[in-house]
């Protein structure tokens, strides 16, 4: 009797730590899709301008390629503020300062438009043909400190069409469409992330666009071909399905940069449209 009564105590233990182990399982679970759901709907909310806009900085304007001289009170904060000369008035130096950086102006001498802008040239004071200029080859955002070359993509069969992997590592562009400075789109495609095959997140902080444009911080995109340097400024920062993003073309000289979008679903695609709005031509180019 006393055998059979440890079995069944032990039978009745055993299912006990069974059935906690699944309560323990399922709770895990619960927990993991909640936080799924949660961060959804806090994508959903943090970027629910799912387009947002800017005005293009005319290439026209002077104050563009004009170098930014920020005020010596805010390139010398450190000495003032050994010596007890910070004032009021030196932080805040009226339109010498983007309105995002108020809260902290020391970070104002990092917003270098002179070194983005430095050596590019009106598109009013440059002859461009339509086509015949060469590839991307590197490509630079200076505001969220990218800086990679790119590579051809190959095709791929897809129904009754065909498709692009994104490159690794680097920023892939399709053959075949406009190069960098010629009349149409420029398409430039990078990892926003790639957790599980490891081919680099080169577009990791291309969302972040979407905060500078709302907060009218201008987002230039340097090209680099060949033929020279091609500077872009971002105009429209969208969020769309997979499904609807198509190679759509363009009557002016514009670039589109493509992302998959968010992280953990990757459902969606972050959408950068840019501008040219400058040309820093090499002394080798042919191009007059």
């Amino acid at each position: 009797m006393v055998a059979e009564g440890s079995t069944a105590q032990r039978r009745l233990l055993g299912a006990s730590r069974t059935g906690i182990a699944f309560l323990a399982a399922g709770s895990l679970l619960l927990a993991i899709v909640g936080a799924f759901f949660a961060y959804q709907a806090y994508i959903d909310t943090r970027y629910d301008d799912v387009v947002v806009t800017a005005p293009l900085t005319l290439p026209t304007q002077q104050e563009l390629f004009t170098p930014f001289s920020p005020p010596a009170a805010i390139i010398d904060l450190p000495s003032e503020i050994a010596n007890g000369d910070l004032t009021l008035a030196s932080l805040y130096p009226g339109t010498e300062i983007a309105p995002q950086f108020w809260a902290n102006p020391f970070w104002a001498k990092d917003v270098d438009v002179a070194s983005i802008t430095a050596g590019f040239l009106p598109l009013s004071e440059v002859t461009l043909p339509d086509s015949g200029l060469g590839p991307a080859t590197l490509v630079r955002i200076p505001i969220i400190g990218l800086e990679v070359g790119t590579i051809e993509l190959t095709s791929l069969p897809f129904g009754d069409g065909e498709k692009y992997a994104a490159a690794s590592f680097e920023l892939g562009i399709i053959p075949g469409q406009p190069t960098p400075g010629e009349i149409g789109n420029t398409w430039l495609f990078g990892h926003l992330e790639s957790p599980i095959r490891g081919e680099g997140s080169v577009f990791r902080d291309l969302p972040k666009v979407h905060d500078f444009l709302r907060q009218g911080q201008a987002v230039y995109v340097i090209i680099d071909s060949v033929d020279g340097s091609f500077l872009y400024q971002a105009t429209e920062f969208q969020i769309m399905h997979r499904d609807d993003v198509r190679l759509w073309g363009s009557t002016g000289r514009i670039a589109t940069l493509v992302s998959s979008w968010p992280r953990f679903k990757y459902d969606e695609r972050v959408v950068v449209t840019t501008v040219l709005v400058g040309v820093r031509l090499n002394d080798s180019s042919d191009v007059s």
